[in-house]
């Protein structure tokens, strides 16, 4: 930026096309960069005048992603002088329908999961802190050991990063080349540990005692049906495993061609356009309450284990911040 006369002209180029500075009027106050927290997006002046300190802040962030991490670097130095008086302006191309736009920009997804992340650890947080919790564990086998707990952790482990891999968009090749491996190595163990107690079992009881256990599951086993003719009508069966078969297919897949219903014709020749229809509107804050509330507390919940009751409790106390986090995600292409 050229300078201009009776003006002193901050900015911080760093290699890069300045997008953010600011300019000062001589003699309104002692002035000083603040070069730790400046980059060519982010500009910061410590002004003191009649006795007071206050940062002024020009901050510029892109329209599609944060690639700079500008905000970070802006809230990193807020948390540092939050004591201080702050002056903030800029463009951050935070684009949305809460205060006037038209649309909502569209981010990069992966910021918004990662606030979710947050939130979502802030509630385990308190959950622990608050709710009582159950010191009854689950009863395991007599066979179980230490070395399956282990393995079973690990495939626990797994599962939740392939959840949180898929949320956040990111590669997951190697986590699942990971869970074919630990679930062989894990369902491996079980049945080595389980059969080494079956046969340990075995040698510890008398003769009569092993097969009046054997021959008692024996007995209560329902037999494999043999394949059998197929009842038509009143004294008519299928001759042959051909035409029973063929009536199968005939009755759940008939054949058709591709115009026997004029469903299917209007179909086809519609198919080759889009739609032209409005978007879908924004959830509102009691349609979002109302339908948290509806939710069984009893079904079990995600890998994240909140249940309905502590999301619509939390939704309760902050109702605008996760009906504004619905309709961002309306909005994510």
């Amino acid at each position: 930026m050229n300078k201009t006369p009776g003006y002193t002209t901050y900015q911080f180029p760093h290699n890069r096309h300045v997008k953010a500075s600011i300019l000062i009027k001589e003699g309104l106050g002692s002035c000083l960069g603040i070069s730790k927290y400046s980059t060519p997006n982010l500009c910061i002046v410590q002004l003191i005048t009649s006795g007071k300190r206050i940062f002024l802040t020009s901050i510029y962030v892109e329209p599609k992603d944060d690639e700079n991490e500008t905000l970070n670097h802006l809230e990193q130095f807020i948390i540092e002088t939050g004591d201080a008086i702050h002056i903030i302006a800029g463009d951050l191309n935070g684009w949305h329908q809460l205060w006037g736009s038209p649309t909502a920009n569209k981010r990069d997804p992966n910021n918004l999961l990662n606030f979710i992340d947050e939130i979502t650890a802030f509630i385990h947080k308190i959950c622990k802190k608050y709710l009582p919790h159950s010191s009854i564990r689950p009863e395991r086998p007599s066979w179980w050991t230490e070395d399956l707990e282990k393995l079973k952790r690990k495939v626990l482990d797994n599962h939740h990063l392939l959840q949180k891999l898929s949320r956040k968009r990111l590669p997951m090749n190697e986590a699942i080349t990971n869970k074919t491996q630990l679930r062989k190595e894990y369902a491996e163990a079980i049945r080595k540990a389980s059969t080494e107690n079956f046969r340990e079992f075995c040698n510890k009881q008398g003769r009569a005692d092993v097969w009046s256990v054997t021959n008692r599951l024996l007995k209560n086993s329902i037999p494999t049906l043999p394949p059998s003719t197929l009842k038509l009508a009143p004294n008519k069966y299928t001759t042959s495993s051909e035409e029973t078969a063929h009536i199968f297919l005939q009755k759940f897949y008939p054949e058709n061609t591709i115009d026997t219903y004029s469903s299917q014709t209007v179909t086809r020749q519609t198919i080759k356009f889009p739609p032209n229809t409005n978007d879908d509107p924004p959830f509102t804050i009691d349609e979002v309450l109302r339908n948290l509330k509806d939710m069984n507390p009893r079904k079990s919940p995600e890998p994240d284990h909140l249940t309905s009751d502590i999301c619509f409790c939390f939704t309760q106390t902050f109702p605008e911040l996760i009906t504004n986090i619905m309709n961002r995600f309306i909005n994510i292409p």
